[in-house]
């Protein structure tokens, strides 16, 4: 079991709550770019990452199904100059097939270092773009799965810590 920080353990025992997330977008496809291991370690450089948590538009949607099917997030991001358009945007490094996404969840009144990840997950298929003419805002739209949905993953067998062969534990 995960130990929560004191400045969030403290906030789940009091009766006021302030929810607040953090997106955060990691380029492992560059050359030079951390490794997943990296990432998860900590030990990865922060010039692969960005924050995209201003730019998330209509909160983000998380599914934990729980049983054999992979999380899935859904979220879209939205601002006034292209910056996340796919093709051409300033950050379409960020908006690639396969690319790392990782949700911290906390609370407003702890630090931002202090929040939880829910998981890394990797952008799934294309990456949907629109542009709305008379408020002049750019959104997009992206879908993430967990590792489950990974295609080395898919066909790989989970079982528990009673069954002694040379499997993941799931």
């Amino acid at each position: 079991m995960r130990r929560l920080p004191h400045a969030l353990s403290a906030v789940m025992a009091s009766q006021q709550r302030q929810p607040k997330f953090q997106v955060l977008l990691w380029d492992i496809l560059s050359s030079s770019a951390p490794t997943i291991t990296a990432i998860v370690n900590g030990s990865a450089a922060s010039a692969f990452q960005l924050d995209v948590t201003a730019f998330v538009h209509g909160g983000a949607t998380i599914e934990e199904p729980g049983d054999h099917r992979a999380s899935h997030v859904t979220f879209s991001l939205s601002d006034q100059l292209g910056s996340f358009d796919p093709v051409s945007g300033a950050y379409a490094a960020f908006l690639q097939e396969n690319q790392i996404v990782h949700i911290k969840l906390g609370d407003a009144t702890v630090s931002v270092s202090d929040y939880v990840g829910i998981g890394f997950m990797h952008i799934r298929g294309q990456v949907g773009f629109s542009i709305d003419r008379q408020s002049l805002r750019r959104e997009t739209s992206l879908s993430c799965y967990g590792r489950r949905a990974t295609p080395p993953y898919l066909k790989r067998r989970f079982t528990s810590n009673t069954y002694h062969a040379a499997v993941d534990f799931g």
